[in-house]
């Protein structure tokens, strides 16, 4: 008896929830999404790039451990110089196949 009233109990609890999931939703409805973008047409491009570089003179001076060699001097000559580089790109994309 006992498992009789446990099992109509749990039919009747399931059922509820079964008829409270039809109930219309409040929500708005979902916007369609844009169209996709066409890559197609021409495009014109530029790039352009430098450097400069200015050094100046350094005067580097070793003195031996052993008092009979020779001292050293050297000198790194000052320079300055610049590189310029430039280019561009002219195009024409065209999306044969745009998903529709």
């Amino acid at each position: 008896m006992k498992k009789l009233l446990l099992s109509s109990v749990a039919l009747a609890a399931m059922a509820g929830t079964a008829i409270a999931a039809d109930l219309p939703s409040r929500k708005a409805p979902v916007a369609a999404p844009p169209a996709p973008p066409m890559w197609t047409g021409f495009h014109v491009g530029l790039n352009a790039g430098g450097i400069w570089n200015n050094n100046n003179s350094v005067t580097a001076t070793t003195w031996p451990a052993d008092a009979g060699d020779a001292v050293l001097n050297g000198v790194v000559p000052s320079g300055g110089s610049a590189a310029f580089i430039g280019g561009g790109q002219i195009g024409y994309d065209w999306q044969f196949n745009n998903g529709t």
